[in-house]
């Protein structure tokens, strides 16, 4: 019960970070992928009242979106770093395995 009540915690506070970025890149060329990252982030937030299946669902198909939105950005504004994404990619993975293995 304790460890699901820090992985909420844990990939809520990541959400909430994707938003406040998201928010504050709002005014960039890419706007429609920072938009998708608002309602993902705010979604998995919500997402924390659902019963742990739908939760789990939720969690990991926004944690995906971050990903590929995260990229997708980065190609769009000329400012792709590999390191960053690799490293996003190994947090988002370490997530994804923490939510399914609750």
């Amino acid at each position: 019960m304790m460890s699901i009540i820090i992985i909420k915690i844990i990939v809520s506070l990541y959400a909430l970070l994707m938003i406040l970025a998201s928010v504050k890149e709002l005014n960039s060329k890419s706007r429609w992928g920072n938009i998708l990252n608002l309602i993902s982030g705010f979604t998995i937030l919500l997402s924390n009242f659902m019963n742990l299946g739908l939760f789990k669902t939720v969690a990991i198909i926004g944690l995906i979106i971050f990903e590929l939105t995260a990229i997708l950005n980065g190609l769009q504004n000329n400012s792709f770093h590999i390191k960053h994404h690799l490293t996003r990619f190994l947090i988002t993975l370490i997530f994804i395995v923490l939510i399914i293995f609750i």
